[in-house]
């Protein structure tokens, strides 16, 4: 949970649909859901000033994601032989 931006991340996993949600604290309300991991996502970090998400997968991708309009900015795909990272 984002203490700054009251906000709480959940990894969900769905069926095919691995998504992270994300809730207002104060609410409970629904803010989004963020699309793009394609197996489970097994951490989720925030950032020290509640800006940014960050999240791990199983599918071996890492995304950084804004909590501002919460979409992805970076995403970083590897291998056991390669790193991708991409803006």
């Amino acid at each position: 949970m984002s203490s700054l931006v009251q906000m709480l991340a959940v990894a969900c996993a769905e069926g095919a649909n691995y998504s992270i949600r994300v809730f207002s604290v104060t609410t409970g309300h629904e803010l989004g859901s963020l699309q793009g991991h394609h197996d489970l996502v097994y951490d989720i970090c925030w950032s020290k000033d509640g800006t940014m998400l960050a999240s791990a997968s199983s599918d071996l991708s890492a995304k950084i994601w804004s909590t501002q309009d919460l979409e992805a900015k970076f995403a970083a795909c590897g291998s056991k032989d390669a790193l991708v990272v991409s803006k």
